[in-house]
């Protein structure tokens, strides 16, 4: 069992080394080029709005680089550990940032709104897991992962799949409560959510109840965003238009998950750029906020 515990970190710090000389090809690709609106497709009219927000698409583009840089000095070569999990989180959340706001560039809202749901999922994963360390939360959110996903992912898991999975239940002493059934129905681990069942509050695990442990709010959000997941709601089919309600509702979301990203998990190592930066998104939304109330 330790032998293929061995393996599979050494397959991660294998792949962590290829992504990063890709990432460094990438860059330098761009560096050397210029991407081409002729080589991408956009919305062309929303693309022409989105023009007049130039200004909040630099600064969140600025926001996005530097909360990137500061992720980066928490990284860790120990991927399957409390650190690991919540720097892989931390880098999905950057990710999805990128990929929203370059689909706003674009013009393609309802795409940039598909990410945004993603990006509040794992938002709202990160603070539960590393709010939570003695809870050892990371590990039973690990466990329920590899075994909905690789395992029962697959046609037929693999023999080391399955002993692998046995051997991370022993290493991370993953309680039988969370395994076996005990007096339930079925046990957390079958449950959507089941990992956070040590300090989940209500009889039935959903969205709602997990967004609960954070901030209710962001449930709100979610729910706003999840009509965008399947692009089958017809309130998306008859307006995909660039309205300001519509844009500023992404440039927030992406600016609340940003910060509290960065106030939360790597505050120590931002500068006062951070905070001018910041300041001035915020400036913009109250701008906002005090227009749509003289509305009203």
């Amino acid at each position: 069992n330790l032998s293929i515990w061995l393996k599979y970190s050494s397959l991660s710090f294998t792949i962590i080394s290829l992504n990063t000389r890709i990432l460094n090809i990438m860059e330098e690709a761009r560096m050397s080029t210029t991407v081409s609106k002729r080589n991408l497709f956009c919305d062309e009219l929303n693309a022409v709005t989105m023009c007049e927000y130039k200004r909040e698409l630099s600064l969140l583009r600025r926001l996005i680089k530097m909360t990137e840089k500061a992720i980066e000095e928490k990284d860790t070569r120990d991927t399957w550990s409390y650190e690991g999990i919540c720097h892989m989180f931390a880098t999905s959340i950057v990710s999805y940032a990128k990929m929203a706001h370059d689909n706003m560039v674009l013009g393609h809202l309802n795409a940039a709104n598909m990410v945004l749901r993603v990006l509040i999922e794992n938002s709202v994963f990160f603070e539960l897991i590393y709010n939570d360390e003695k809870e050892e939360l990371w590990k039973y959110y690990m466990v329920q992962s590899y075994r909905d996903t690789v395992i029962r992912g697959k046609d037929g898991a693999s023999l080391k799949d399955l002993e692998f999975w046995e051997d991370m239940c022993k290493r991370y002493e993953i309680d039988k409560a969370f395994l076996e059934k005990g007096n339930r129905d079925r046990p957390y681990i079958d449950e959507n959510y089941g990992w956070t069942y040590k300090i989940y509050k209500k009889k039935r695990f959903n969205f709602r109840g997990v967004c609960d442990l954070v901030d209710s709010s962001e449930y709100l959000g979610f729910k706003l965003m999840s009509a965008y997941s399947h692009g089958t709601s017809i309130a998306t089919k008859l307006s995909s238009s660039a309205t300001m309600d519509k844009i500023m509702s992404m440039i927030v979301t992406i600016y609340i998950a940003l910060y509290r990203l960065v106030t939360l998990y790597c505050w120590d190592v931002v500068d006062e750029s951070f905070d001018r930066v910041t300041e001035t998104i915020e400036n913009i939304i109250y701008s906002y906020i005090d227009c749509q109330s003289s509305l009203e």
